[in-house]
């Protein structure tokens, strides 16, 4: 069974090439914003129009620390269901942890890991990452891909541009 990207803090160099922070100090964003989130969490529980009673139904699939990770990398990426992929959760999974955090993000200290990277700086920081992560990188290779990079029996080759070909790239 191949891994999601829910253990992703295993890698810390892969975590801060990728999400823009430490682990540690990720953490600690984590716990800052962790009131807010209780009380969106709360308010959305409790509201009328919800057909179960608060605290019924399914548990969250992704925790705080990989809702908000998660929800860093679709806005940094700009790709919800790929990232979804990698975190072995469905896009609506993430849409909802997207809706919920990105608010209480933005009022946050880092309100600047939601900036979106730009085509170069997506497929850059991706060729840094995917060599950390085991499996090469198994969960983020259909990110990479949409970023422009394409996987090689030779290593990761970037995708060619029209009429030319593509150029390897060193590990």
């Amino acid at each position: 069974m191949r891994s999601s990207l829910c253990d992703l803090t295993d890698y810390p160099v892969a975590f801060e090439i990728l999400v823009g922070l430490p682990p540690h100090d990720f953490a600690t964003l984590v716990e800052q914003i962790r009131p807010a989130a209780d009380d969106e969490r709360y308010r959305r529980l409790a509201r009328e129009s919800r057909r179960r009673a608060p605290g019924a139904g399914r548990r969250p699939a992704l925790g705080l620390f990989d809702a908000a990770s998660a929800a860093v990398l679709a806005a940094r990426f700009e790709d919800r269901c790929e990232v979804a992929l990698a975190y072995g959760v469905g896009a609506a999974t993430l849409a909802r942890a997207c809706r919920a955090l990105h608010p209480i993000l933005a009022s946050s200290p880092a309100s600047h890991l939601l900036i979106p990277l730009s085509a170069a700086d997506r497929a850059d920081r991706l060729l840094r990452a995917l060599p950390a992560l085991p499996d090469r990188g198994w969960p983020l290779r259909r990110l990479a891909w949409r970023s422009g990079l394409v996987f090689g029996a030779d290593g990761v080759v970037r995708r060619p541009e029209a009429g030319g070909g593509g150029h390897p790239v060193d590990d």
